[in-house]
């Protein structure tokens, strides 16, 4: 469990989590995480986040019902230094990222997953939500990515 880690505190120079933060949330994560940190150590997270200020409605509701603690990039980084971080970088990644690494590969993939779990339910609507994640991000991409944000304990 990501919330529930048997580390020893002050035990890492870096904690790298790509994609998968959101599971516990972005605040709760960075608070929890940063007594495994060294002095000085690093956090390197990436998070789902608004590029802009206004986005049409539709994507808006898509984000906010699939991940409430979606937002802008600037109050990303606003959350980091409240939970003792220093912003050191952030990037959003590059659309070819999220095509060729996440969504095609999914989408290529999807009978072949069906069929090894025996067409089960649950296996059938994660991958008509990731159909319907796809065709979003291919509509609004220019509003959201991921961001990669870098941060070092204060």
């Amino acid at each position: 469990m990501m919330d529930q880690l048997n580390f020893a505190e002050n035990s890492f120079d870096v904690i790298w989590s790509e994609g998968a933060i959101y599971n516990i949330g972005f605040e709760k994560g960075l608070s929890l995480w940063k007594k495994y940190l060294k002095d000085q150590g690093y956090i390197a997270v990436s998070e789902i986040s608004w590029l802009t200020d206004h986005r049409p409605e539709e994507i808006e509701q898509y984000w906010t019902n699939a991940y409430t603690e979606i937002d802008t990039v600037e109050n990303k980084l606003l959350i980091l230094e409240k939970c003792g971080f220093l912003p050191v970088a952030h990037f959003a990644l590059d659309e070819k990222c999220w095509i060729d690494n996440y969504y095609q590969p999914l989408l290529e993939n999807s009978e072949a997953l069906l069929k090894k779990y025996n067409y089960d339910a649950e296996v059938k609507e994660f991958l008509e939500a990731g159909k319907i994640e796809a065709e979003m991000y291919h509509r609004y991409k220019d509003f959201y990515s991921y961001v990669f944000y870098i941060g070092k304990k204060k």
